[in-house]
């Protein structure tokens, strides 16, 4: 699969690739996080030769930091992440959010690098959920 940006214009920015044209950008928020989350999670379940038990236990890793990046602060109804009042309070509940969102993404990993059948598969998905945690830890 080839990724092609000869398209893009984008300026002093980097552009996080997922999965093919799944793409995440330092202006994507906590909603379009939780979105390609979701993604990557009906990517699991059309993973073929992959056990009904390592997919649940990675799904629930995923729906884990899916919630969580709904939830992240910035994610309002408006979509602009402001944030009002309390930063040093909401400060540390930020990092924690960050760093429960980067823990769940890096078992699910872990879990899809031991999954057995779909080798190739899981290993293309587990870049996937890799470059999700990358995103998550440098912006939420």
């Amino acid at each position: 699969m080839t990724f092609d940006q000869s398209s893009w214009r984008v300026e002093n920015s980097r552009i996080y690739n997922i999965a093919g044209s799944l793409h995440l950008t330092e202006e994507s928020g906590p909603r379009e996080f939780a979105e390609a989350v979701a993604e990557v999670r009906s990517r699991l379940q059309a993973l073929e030769n992959v056990s009904e038990a390592e997919r649940s236990a990675i799904d629930e890793e995923l729906a884990e930091a899916e919630s969580l990046g709904e939830d992240a602060p910035g994610a309002t109804e408006d979509g602009d992440g402001s944030d009002e009042g309390g930063a040093d309070a909401e400060g540390s509940a930020d990092a924690d959010t960050g760093g429960r969102i980067v823990r769940a993404l890096s078992r699910a990993r872990a879990l899809l690098s031991a999954a057995t059948g779909a080798a190739t598969a899981a290993s293309e998905l587990g870049d996937s959920v890799g470059s999700l945690a990358h995103w998550a830890e440098q912006h939420l």
